[in-house]
């Protein structure tokens, strides 16, 4: 090659060189193909709200791969942030996202930033049905790990849940969590992905705050006993079976194995994350149908299980084998109930009927959230009715149901409390509370007993007045599990495990599957 044609050759190579430089540095987007198998996996980074003051929002894209698609899990933690799943479609260089949802539209535009595609950058706009607008710009990076499948979740767990946790380590050490969790590495690619479920929860158990949590168990559960078993009142009872023992619906539980039921909350505990015994028997009953949840904590054994049921007044030892999904779930039987007025509308956020007869208001509030979907009256509405109601009518009693209402907004029972102390009303007012009332559940029940001199009747809650919520989430990047972890600490009340209420009044097994609500009954009588 010639001198001159060789020196023209360098000469261009260096401008390609510069150019390039120039163009990465100034920020002009890098035209790299963008293809499926580049983009699964977990994206971390920050997010930051245009036109705000702030330091950023943590945010994370868990990218999966689906057939000939993707399909994605977008979240971020910013003012009105979310966690939602999301459309995403490949159009050239750019990863387009795209979802509507109960009136909310979501948006976005991702590219690649860097030639090893590991980093992208855009923008995700969130819509509201009052037309506000929230804009934010950020980056994400794809998160990598030296090891794979169940063992490269629990690192990430390991690494993710102290960074975004406000406080992990109020009760847990730091030394006692991360050796947990690499006990659990050690084994995870190993276990059942059962026994790596169980063996996070076992470690969230560590933390005493039952906000921060995983669900999903039953997605891994592989065998089964033939009972589900429900907690009414105090005791629990047969409201389900499989095939060929039907004969125990509505039979009382006494034991499995020999163990007695307050021994075996015992030992579920270690998996249960509570703040308190009363969220723990409330969630017992969830692996009471498991052989690997009871084996794991030492109930059972791998041979076949006695269980004892109290049936019509008799004991009864029946033995019995693990099942499979598939024998648990054929020709299932279902008791045979009656709802009462606590549980004939429990799919709906909140709603009122008024007890002219007895002069009762009774007002369920089940989940604290608005309604979003047309037709459904909104919350604020629903108050309005309910105020006119105690203004006109007078009744002798308000009687407001959280037992079922596990959280959620905190701020339409403020709302509601607030308007209620403006009002003239000024007759007796009952809060029934139970084993699931949770979070802003609580929340309201606090207000109306400090704000309105509420008697709370029922059963205890599940959680501390005082406690950690605030509630947000990230994805473990092979399983997809969500992990929820508490943002803030909310200090309402006394410093207690648990709010008790004022009158206890347990629910009855017989009232129960006959349509009487036993605490409203008692409201009734006083």
């Amino acid at each position: 090659m010639k001198k001159k044609a060789l020196f023209g050759l360098i000469a261009v190579i260096v401008a390609m060189v510069f150019l390039f430089s120039a163009c990465a540095g100034s920020g002009v987007e890098l035209q790299i193909p963008m293809q499926k198998a580049d983009l699964i996996g977990l994206w971390e980074g920050t997010h930051y709200l245009l036109n705000r003051d702030d330091d950023g929002y943590d945010s994370e894209m868990a990218i999966k791969e689906d057939g000939d698609g993707i399909t994605i899990m977008f979240s971020n933690t910013g003012n009105a942030g979310f966690t939602i799943p999301i459309d995403g479609e490949i159009q050239g260089n750019q990863l387009i996202l795209s979802r509507d949802l109960e009136g909310f539209t979501f948006s976005g535009t991702y590219t690649f930033t860097d030639n090893q595609k590991n980093c992208l950058t855009g923008e995700i706009l969130r819509i509201h049905p009052d037309n506000r607008v929230y804009h934010w710009e950020g980056e994400l990076d794809k998160y990598t790990s030296e090891y794979s499948g169940w063992a490269q979740d629990v690192e990430y767990f390991k690494g993710t849940l102290p960074e975004k946790h406000i406080n992990l380590f109020f009760k847990v050490t730091e030394q006692e969590f991360n050796q947990a969790c690499d006990n659990l590495i050690e084994i995870a690619n190993t276990v059942s992905d059962a026994q790596v479920f169980l063996g996070l929860l076992e470690i969230l158990a560590l933390v005493d705050d039952a906000h921060t949590n995983i669900y999903g168990f039953g997605i891994y559960q592989s065998e089964y006993y033939p009972f589900d078993i429900k907690k009414i009142g105090r005791e629990h009872y047969v409201f389900s079976a499989s095939e060929g023992y039907e004969e125990y619906l509505g039979a009382k539980l006494t034991s499995i194995n020999e163990h007695t039921i307050e021994q075996i909350r015992n030992k579920t505990e270690k998996i249960i994350p509570a703040e308190n015994d009363v969220m723990i028997a409330y969630r017992t009953p969830d692996y009471l149908n498991s052989p690997e949840a009871l084996e794991y904590c030492g109930v059972v054994g791998d041979g076949l299980v006695e269980f004892i049921l109290n049936n019509n007044g008799v004991d009864e030892t029946i033995e019995t084998d693990r099942l499979t999904r598939n024998e648990y779930t054929t020709n299932r039987s279902y008791l045979n109930w009656t709802r009462s007025i606590a549980e004939k509308n429990l799919d709906k956020n909140f709603w009122y009927e008024y007890l002219e007869e007895d002069s009762i208001l009774y007002f369920q509030y089940n989940r604290c959230r608005d309604n979003t979907e047309e037709g459904l009256p909104k919350f604020a509405e629903v108050q309005a009715e309910i105020l006119e109601i105690l203004e006109t009518q007078n009744p002798d009693k308000l009687v407001v149901d959280v037992r079922y209402n596990s959280g959620g907004s905190s701020r339409y029972g403020t709302n509601f409390v607030n308007a209620l102390k403006a009002s003239d009303y000024n007759n007796d007012i009952y809060v029934i509370t139970g084993n699931q009332t949770f979070s802003s559940g609580v929340w309201i029940t606090v207000d109306l007993k400090q704000e309105m001199n509420a008697l709370i009747i029922g059963e205890p809650s599940s959680n501390r007045p005082n406690h950690y919520g605030n509630v947000s989430s990230f994805e473990l990047p092979n399983s997809g599990l969500k992990v929820s972890y508490s943002n803030n600490y909310w200090d309402i009340y006394e410093e207690v495990d648990v709010l008790e209420p004022d009158i206890p009044v347990y629910r009855d097994f017989e009232d129960y599957v006959n349509g009487v609500d036993t605490v409203l009954e008692h409201i009734k009588a006083l």
